[in-house]
């Protein structure tokens, strides 16, 4: 095989550098996921398939590293399990966290900045940008670009 040969086949290999696999997740908010709270809503069994999909990862070989937008519902829930089984995320925020969650549920702030807490890495994508969907955007792209694989949650409907 000569040199040409070579960096083709390297260049359609996916880049997963030392066996850690990047891992961007999305899905809906807690409204369309059965509500805030926790006892009649999804997030139990969101929080089981996320725990299967890390041991799934480390089944194969790799270390799952997660990037979440830090939105309530499964952002958060994935978060928490990565919390319990000391997995580690980057928390990718469209804006301060502060302008994040100033329209949330009190409740929903606080455990949001608890598991901020917990994160490996805080990227704030655009603190400059008062377009808040414009920022959210921008956030969900630094997250693509930032994984190898996308985990999306959501709930069928169309």
């Amino acid at each position: 095989m000569n040199r040409s040969q070579t960096s083709i086949q390297m260049a359609i290999i996916p880049t997963i550098k030392d066996r850690i696999m990047q891992i961007g997740v999305t899905g809906h908010r807690p409204p369309k996921l059965g509500g805030y709270n926790d006892i009649r809503n999804k997030s139990t069994r969101i929080k089981q398939a996320a725990t299967a999909l890390i041991e799934k990862m480390k089944d194969e070989g790799y270390v799952p590293h997660f990037h979440l937008g830090m939105a309530l519902g499964v952002d958060t829930w994935t978060a928490e399990v990565c919390i319990e089984m000391d997995i580690p995320f980057t928390a990718h925020l469209p804006m301060s966290r502060e302008d994040q969650s100033s329209k949330w549920p009190e409740e929903s702030v606080e455990r949001y900045l608890r598991v901020l807490e917990s994160a490996t890495e805080e990227h704030i994508c655009h603190p400059e940008e008062s377009n808040y969907v414009l920022a959210m955007y921008k956030r969900n792209i630094h997250m693509i670009e930032s994984s190898d694989m996308i985990w999306a949650v959501y709930d069928g409907s169309e």
